[in-house]
């Protein structure tokens, strides 16, 4: 199955138990993992509107340069549940990564799915 058909089929299946009003995510997080290449450190700006879900997840590059920002797309947030999908090209190729989660509060947590490599969780704080 694709990763377009993947979120297709998750947000599918949450709209039957979403809530009728989700909790709003709108601001920056920082969110943190490890994986088998070493920690993840990430930055989403998030925007939300209604159960629509944009923004920017931004991470610096291994070798040390400026963080690189890369769009969100295909995120909705239902309830306390999110997932969204960002692109990366690397020149050679692409490579889809999917996002999915819980929010609770000031927190969250989740999975980064990397069809290139391990599942990374992460958990995550709003940024003040």
């Amino acid at each position: 199955m694709s990763l377009r058909g993947s979120v297709v089929a998750l947000l599918a299946a949450a709209t039957i138990h979403a809530p009728a009003s989700a909790q709003d995510v709108s601001g920056t997080w920082v969110i943190d993992g490890d994986s088998h290449n070493g920690s993840v450190h990430q930055t989403l700006v998030l925007t939300q509107e209604g159960t629509a879900l944009t923004g920017t997840v931004a991470e610096a590059p291994e070798d040390g340069g400026d963080p690189v920002a890369v769009q969100i797309s295909d995120g909705t947030v239902l309830g306390k549940e999110f997932t969204f999908v960002i692109t990366l090209d690397f020149g050679d190729g692409i490579e889809q990564r999917l996002y999915a989660g819980t929010f609770v509060g000031d927190s969250l947590q989740g999975t980064l799915r990397r069809f290139t490599g391990p599942s990374v969780p992460f958990t995550g704080k709003k940024a003040r």
